[in-house]
């Protein structure tokens, strides 16, 4: 990597990229120098705009191939190579938190159902839920689902009890 980015290097990189599956080291400073590059071609001569235009292309394509590769790192659960740039890596975790949101888990079942015993005769009551339950008699069971916060109710005011 050259200390200063300049044209025919933004191109050699892209041409790399585009022949390769991996991510190809960069700085971690890449973009911010890249778009030094685009401020230092002043406008005034149509050369200078061509170049400006030029660099502006080939660092969007870029970027876009290199974040597809960033989603492929994901999908395949893989850390990133240790040299990419800082919006590159704030990209991968920002990504990383809405999958592993997504994310199915199939390791607890949140619609399982828990049986509970009635601790204490109640007249019909709402729940957190909004739903309504009731009259329960002492010693009676009822069904409810896991992670409920109705069940967390029924069992911190000593409604019921698990069994």
């Amino acid at each position: 990597m050259p200390d200063r980015i300049d044209y025919s290097y933004l191109w050699k990189l892209l041409q790399e990229e585009k022949q390769t599956n991996v991510l190809l080291p960069i700085a971690k400073d890449f973009y911010s120098s890249a778009t030094k590059l685009m401020q230092r071609s002043s406008t005034g001569n149509d050369q200078a705009d061509n170049e400006k235009t030029n660099v502006a292309k080939i660092l969007l394509e870029l970027f876009e191939r290199r974040k597809q590769k960033i989603m492929l790192y994901i999908a395949y659960d893989r850390q990133l190579p240790q040299q990419v740039d800082a919006q590159e890596m704030e990209f991968y975790n920002s990504m990383i938190k809405i999958v592993k949101a997504e994310r199915l888990d199939l390791t607890e079942d949140k619609h399982a159902k828990i049986v509970l015993k009635v601790v204490k005769d109640i007249p019909e009551i709402m729940l957190p839920s909004g739903s309504k339950i009731g009259p329960l008699e002492k010693g009676g069971i009822i069904e409810v689902e896991s992670l409920n916060e109705d069940m967390n109710f029924l069992l911190n005011n000593t409604i019921c009890e698990k069994i």
